[in-house]
């Protein structure tokens, strides 16, 4: 029983994210991270919002990437307070589509 959860979970995680037409992608910008665990609490956070479906965090560039599914209605105030939810600030928020 648990191998056969174990690999469940697997592919479950492994499953990549089911883009529609709808879907939108939003650039974010992230201030006050200095590491990794960093990149995971905002993801988290981000993650927790209704209708985010991918988050990819560039700590280099300070930047987010996320997956927007079209169907819902995100707004920048929602993204912007799961990021101070976290414990950080955001910058710029730039629609793509």
């Amino acid at each position: 029983m648990k191998k056969l959860f174990a690999i469940a979970l697997t592919v479950l995680l492994s499953s990549p994210v089911v883009w529609t037409a709808a879907d939108r992608e939003v650039t974010i910008e992230l201030k006050g991270m200095t590491c990794q665990g960093c990149v995971k609490a905002i993801r988290s956070s981000l993650l927790e919002v209704p209708g985010v479906k991918q988050v990819t965090i560039d700590l280099k560039k300070g930047t987010g990437q996320l997956h927007i599914d079209g169907n819902t209605s995100v707004n920048d105030d929602q993204l912007k307070h799961a990021v101070e939810k976290a414990g950080y600030s955001t910058g710029a928020i730039r629609w793509k589509k």
